[in-house]
């Protein structure tokens, strides 16, 4: 994590990481140990990201991705190729930042004056393989640009299995350290690549996945806050989407309106919608029809040609859990394996067979534990 130091007014805050097996002690890897085999990585090279930031960190998450990906002038080539596949980027999919497994989602918000301005999250397998990523880049705290760039790049690094090449604010000229100076170091250095190389050595490559604008890269998949314009459809003609709902949300709406002819809406939560198997069919003459639902998990929509419709708009939207404040105790993170006067480390067995870890690093000398942000769906 990063973190920022002013020259008239120092900010000393807490980041937080949370990876599924025991960080290392290393200066610059997470993983099991302290090598570059036993660091966390992907299973591929070819990396799937979702674009979940607003028009003004945009620019610096483009250049985060072209900087892993090129190799960020260093003369060492990078063996990741990052791809901006889907984008989702209201401003409740930005406070969410929901997992998607297989996938990178970088998000910006306003998380809250918590002590934290970014935090990296890793789900790992049992062969340290990394099933999911997502950075949280936290604007309830003012950042200067390069403070913005460097933030965004350390975060992301994370998600590759890197680690903090020092924590003492010495300087290695990389966005990996926590350099005192926010101006020095905002990008990767040959030492980034030099060790990603080694980590992915073994790692197959493939076809880089293809851009998309949809959230999962399904024409059909709706976003939520989506609106879907110019649709049209011939005499009974049938189209579908689908929505997926996280579990606590609340006030979940599909309508469609404007346009010319006769669409009919269906909509079924668990299964596709069909003329006869839907939870809600309001029926009407013309194209301005709303179902208002309840419950979580996929939501099917089916839209089907009455007569001949053109230029119906098709909207999608629900509300999230409404609170992401959280409290570090052992019910969230399990159990505190390590403490000093700067972090603590906590780590959780998992249903499932992984560990999520979590480390906090404390505000300035505290032994106090810094209150965090998670979604309460996670």
């Amino acid at each position: 994590m990063k973190i920022i130091k002013r020259n008239a007014l120092q900010l000393s805050l807490a980041a937080i990481a949370v990876v599924t097996a025991l960080p290392s002690t290393a200066a610059h890897v997470w993983g099991t140990g302290t090598s570059a085999s036993s660091a966390y990585h992907w299973d591929t090279t070819e990396l799937s990201v979702i674009d979940s930031v607003s028009g003004e960190w945009q620019g610096y998450m483009e250049e985060t991705n072209s900087w892993w990906n090129t190799g960020a002038d260093t003369g060492i080539s990078s063996p990741l190729y990052l791809t901006v596949t889907a984008i989702d980027d209201g401003s409740t999919a930005r406070n969410n930042c929901s997992i998607s497994t297989g996938n990178i989602r970088i998000c910006n918000a306003s998380y809250g004056t918590n002590g934290w301005l970014g935090l990296a999250s890793l789900n790992i397998d049992s062969s340290n393989h990394i099933l999911w990523g997502t950075a949280k880049l936290n604007e309830s705290y003012s950042m200067t640009v390069n403070e913005k760039r460097g933030v965004m790049c350390q975060e992301v690094g994370h998600l590759f299995g890197l680690g903090h090449t020092s924590e003492n604010g010495s300087s290695q000229d990389t966005c990996m350290d926590y350099s005192s100076n926010p101006d020095d170091g905002i990008d990767p250095n040959a030492h980034d690549f030099e060790l990603l190389n080694e980590i992915y050595a073994h790692v197959g490559g493939g076809t880089p996945p293809p851009p998309v604008t949809s959230c999962d890269g399904d024409a059909g998949d709706l976003c939520n806050g989506d609106v879907k314009t110019g649709l049209s459809g011939t005499r009974r003609s049938e189209q579908d989407f689908h929505m997926h709902v996280p579990s606590g949300s609340t006030n979940v709406t599909f309508s469609i309106s404007g346009g010319s002819g006769d669409a009919d809406m269906y909509v079924k939560l668990g299964s596709v919608a069909q003329t006869n198997n839907w939870d809600c069919r309001p029926y009407l003459n013309g194209n301005n029809e709303t179902c208002n639902m309840s419950g979580s998990g996929d939501f099917h929509v089916m839209l089907r040609a009455y007569s001949t419709f053109s230029g119906v708009t098709l909207t999608a939207s629900f509300n999230a859990a409404s609170s992401n404040e959280i409290v570090v105790d052992a019910s969230e993170y399990g159990q505190m394996v390590k403490s000093n006067h700067k972090s603590q480390m906590w780590v959780k067995h998992n249903a499932n067979g992984t560990k999520t870890i979590t480390h906090i690093r404390l505000i300035g000398d505290s032994n106090e534990v810094v209150a965090g942000k998670k979604n309460k769906k996670d």
